[in-house]
């Protein structure tokens, strides 16, 4: 099992510089991102899990604050 912990400080900047091709390449079961400073609706639309991963959100209560996100494999998966 692979986990991987990551300060994005800004998930949609990561990924506009490549996260998807990252998270393609690195293979992780489960990725935990801090400061995504976004909510699931501000991320652009391709950006989705894909490979049996879900995706589970914990935002800051103010827009472009902190936040945090786990992106694992769904359970039936590990």
């Amino acid at each position: 099992m692979r986990i991987v912990t990551w300060n994005l400080n800004g998930i949609r900047a990561a990924s506009r510089k490549g996260l998807n091709d990252f998270i393609d390449k690195i293979d992780s079961d489960i990725w935990l991102f801090q400061e995504v400073r976004a909510l699931p609706e501000q991320m652009p639309k391709d950006w989705v899990p894909h490979g049996g991963h879900e995706a589970i959100w914990h935002p800051a209560q103010k827009k472009g604050y902190s936040g945090i996100g786990t992106r694992c494999l769904r359970l039936s998966k590990l």
